[in-house]
């Protein structure tokens, strides 16, 4: 399987995590690359040259930003490496590099998704909802389905779940309707007075999938008390 980049979307799934790399690297230094191919602090990162030197045909906007959100998925993983069991993380690698059916799939959604998505910041949230399946705390069904959905969604989408965990009662704006809308269209969000005809945000609630994208990959709402299945 290839992206629409013009990479070895292979080469990409067997170095992706390889999260120590940028154990010395901040955050907030990948946020604000200008080329992260040509950066002399990042040259020595495997992924990094990897990707420089996959580019067939000259470096474009593409590939570049594709590099930029691998970087800051990769670095979540780095950070919170404390929260993420060895053992089970190594077993991981190894089905990467023994080219295993289903964990393969896995990475080429997450690739897929990191190359589409927009904001660099769900990044971090797909980044989260992995460490949550590598650890065993969700089922690889609903690691797929988070990680699609997000790519679906909108950031004001992702806000309007932090107001709704507040406890707010009122739509603020228009565009925060549409967002519930939305919401309601994937699941995430219900109806729960529906013979109302004007209805204000204390109308909706968050579904079990709500919840679970809420705590699993926003780390906001209360963690779940077993394992969440579809």
């Amino acid at each position: 399987m290839k992206t629409d980049l013009n990479l070895d979307e292979k080469a990409i799934r067997n170095h992706i995590l390889d999260f120590a790399s940028l154990k010395d690297i901040p955050f907030e230094y990948l946020e604000n690359l200008i080329d992260p191919l040509f950066d002399p602090l990042l040259s020595s990162i495997p992924i990094v040259s990897i990707v420089k030197g996959l580019v067939k045909v000259g470096l474009n906007i593409s590939e570049k930003h594709f590099m930029e959100k691998t970087l800051i998925f990769m670095k979540q993983l780095e950070s919170n490496q404390d929260s993420i069991n060895n053992e089970k993380i190594n077993s991981y690698r190894e089905k990467v590099l023994n080219n295993e059916k289903n964990t393969k799939k896995e990475l080429e959604r997450v690739i897929i998704i990191l190359n589409k998505i927009v904001e660099e910041e769900k990044s971090i949230y797909i980044a989260n909802a992995f460490i949550e399946y590598v650890n065993e705390n969700i089922e690889r069904e609903l690691f797929m389905e988070l990680i699609t959905i997000l790519d679906s969604i909108m950031l004001r989408d992702l806000d309007l779940i932090r107001i709704m965990i507040q406890g707010k009662a009122k739509f603020e704006s228009n565009s925060q309707k549409i967002s519930c809308n939305r919401l309601v269209a994937m699941g995430i969000v219900n109806n729960v007075e529906l013979n109302e005809i004007e209805y204000s945000l204390e109308d909706y609630r968050l579904t079990d999938l709500g919840k679970a994208m809420a705590w699993f990959m926003l780390k906001e709402g209360q963690k779940p008390k077993l394992k969440f299945h579809l």
